[in-house]
């Protein structure tokens, strides 16, 4: 049977909470039963913690331990200041096979109470060697240990405490007992804490797992208008918004391929439209193949295959299959030979071409020179097509740390401000009769970017100090050349 997720995080939560629960459990009841000796242990050192002050007062003043454990009255004094130092007052009933120690005569044994007696029995002193000057053999080897030391910080002896074996354990037993009754308790009311916690969790979870499943299927199924409204600042609110993002996204892709498409025969149809009415009349017989008619069809032909070229171009710089040819390129030399191949269109126009700000160019730039030669084509086409008549165009440079920045800034007519950042979408026209009124197909700026963007620089737009529009091609110097020059 295959699980949902919110099973299998019920389950999963459910899983660790047991097994930290029981490892808890483990470790507590370990703990608790290798300690209560322990602490039986010390709570008896601690009423006869005075033994020890009044051991070393003894030896000082007797010189060894000799004339103090051969004396029963002296330990038998020393036993009595112990109990009225520590205000011993419990009344305890001595076990059922209580007998007293040994080594106190019944003559000399102060009227201790029993359980007393059976704490006595179980006391051994030991010098340093841990040979025994006093009481209880068996204590030898205990762990719970007063040392015995003089006025000076000097240790002499111990006193160890024999652990009361029976009474221990069954103490021990049932401390261990009751603590693990409780700690059973304990580990249920977490359990339950921690099931109703792992069924909001995964309530929680699975809700916004379901929104997202649900935004992810509308996608699917091509509704690029769908949205994640979840409001969260976890992995999945980020995720959320991630989808949204690529969402977004797609609806722009969307939008600017459908654009495309209808663009680009809206691009075709007009010159094709041309060819068939000229095509049409000749075969009518409404017109003659003169050279006029030729010259219109040649003209159309052109203009067809142009715009046919630049959208293969663009479409190959879509895919990442035009190759560029990358090599250090005297970028004056290339710009000169385009201004110059330009120059007798801008005269005809009546257009000063004033490219003198870029005559001591010397740096290099790592770039296919015939990519860079159509880049500047376009550019000196745009000005030339949308610059009147008597106008300027002035090309300018300049280096700025590793760039270096070319300016084409032309006359009038200008562009709207708001509408200077659009001028590098594809098909874009201020107006849909410039078309035909200055020719061109609205993708010369669309395939300067892309050029520029291929070499890692960047274009923008902006107002010209001239009343027209100007462009700015920042390019990255070659860096093995390091030349710079200014306008």
């Amino acid at each position: 049977m295959r699980l949902k997720i919110h099973q299998k995080l019920l389950f999963m939560f459910l899983l660790i909470t047991f097994m930290v629960v029981g490892l808890i459990s483990v470790l507590t009841y370990c703990s608790l039963s290798a300690g209560f000796s322990a602490y039986l242990s010390k709570s008896e050192l601690s009423s006869i913690d005075a033994i020890p002050q009044l051991l070393a007062e003894e030896y000082e003043q007797k010189g060894s331990w000799k004339n103090v454990f051969s004396d029963s009255e002296i330990m038998n004094r020393i036993l009595a200041n112990n109990e009225d130092m520590a205000g011993a007052q419990n009344r305890r009933a001595p076990p059922p096979d209580f007998a007293p120690p040994e080594h106190l005569r019944p003559e000399d044994r102060p009227p201790f109470p029993p359980f007393r007696i059976e704490l006595f029995k179980r006391i051994g002193i030991f010098d340093l060697e841990k040979k025994l000057l006093w009481g209880n053999e068996s204590a030898r080897n205990s762990q719970a240990e007063l040392p015995i030391k003089l006025a000076d910080g000097s240790q002499i002896a111990s006193l160890r405490l024999q652990a009361a074996e029976r009474v221990s354990k069954d103490l021990e037993s049932a401390f261990v007992a009751e603590q693990s009754r409780n700690l059973v308790l304990v580990s249920l009311v977490a359990v339950i804490l921690a099931t109703a916690a792992a069924l909001l969790l995964s309530k929680d979870i699975v809700d916004a797992v379901r929104i997202l499943e649900h935004g992810t299927k509308r996608l699917n199924e091509g509704d690029l208008a769908a949205r994640i409204d979840l409001q969260r600042s976890d992995e999945l609110g980020r995720l959320a918004q991630d989808f949204n993002i690529l969402a977004a996204n797609l609806e722009i892709h969307d939008r600017a391929h459908k654009q495309w498409i209808a663009d680009t025969s809206h691009e075709l149809r007009t010159p094709v439209a041309v060819l068939r009415a000229q095509v049409e009349a000749l075969q009518d017989g409404v017109q003659e193949a003169n050279p006029r008619t030729l010259q219109v069809l040649h003209d159309e032909v052109m203009s067809l295959g142009k715009l046919i070229d630049d959208l293969y171009d663009l479409a190959r710089f879509d895919v990442k299959q035009l190759n560029f040819h990358l090599l250090p390129t005297e970028i004056a030399s290339v710009l000169q030979d385009t201004v110059d191949s330009f120059a007798e269109r801008f005269q005809q126009k009546r257009i000063t071409l004033d490219n003198s700000k870029t005559k001591d160019l010397k740096s290099l730039v790592k770039a296919d020179s015939s990519r860079l030669k159509q880049l500047f084509a376009n550019l000196l086409e745009n000005s030339l097509r949308y610059t009147e008549e008597g106008g300027r165009l002035e090309i300018s440079s300049k280096t700025e740390v590793d760039f270096l920045i070319l300016n084409f800034a032309d006359s009038a007519p200008g562009v709207p401000e708001e509408l200077v950042l659009r001028i590098f979408e594809r098909f874009y026209r201020l107006e849909s009769s410039r078309s035909r009124e200055y020719g061109g197909s609205g993708l010369g700026l669309a395939i300067c970017k892309t050029i520029v963007e291929s070499h890692g620089g960047s274009i923008v737009a902006g107002l010209s100090d001239l009343g027209g529009l100007k462009i700015e091609v920042k390019l990255p110097i070659y860096a093995a050349e390091g030349n710079s020059s200014g306008q």
